[in-house]
């Protein structure tokens, strides 16, 4: 279901990509700015981003996502039909962040930016991935 805003959902990957500044993080910010995106942010790929980035530059530069700056949207498990969260779980072999950004990206037809196109590839047979 498109409801007239484009954008990404992004998995943890890129995530880690913004706490350490990288250029590819920098890129993905511009081409949504330039495309009008907006990039959902599953609250429990956000939460590993910063259980993984400890050092406190790197989880001050996930602070503009944390605080929804700019395009970002951050989206709470609260906000998905929970046996459909559910399904995309189990597909995902367990994981219950994949599977948030799975049904997230299945409900809007938005690509995944990612690291895992296998894994999502599988869930959801199809889906667009953009390279994390």
């Amino acid at each position: 279901m498109n409801l007239g805003v484009a954008g990404w959902v992004l998995d943890t990957a890129p995530l880690l990509e913004f706490a350490d500044g990288s250029s590819y993080a920098r890129a993905v910010t511009s081409a949504a700015r330039r495309h009008g995106l907006t990039l959902l942010v599953p609250i429990g790929a956000l939460a590993e981003a910063y259980a993984i980035r400890r050092d406190s530059r790197q989880r001050q530069r996930l602070q503009p996502i944390r605080d929804e700056h700019e395009m970002w949207v951050l989206s709470l498990p609260s906000e998905v039909h929970a046996p459909d969260w559910e399904r995309y779980a189990t597909l995902a072999d367990g994981d219950r962040t994949a599977g948030h950004v799975a049904v997230l990206a299945a409900l809007r037809g938005w690509p995944i930016v990612t690291d895992r196109d296998q894994l999502f590839h599988r869930v959801i047979p199809g889906v667009q991935i953009v390279p994390a």
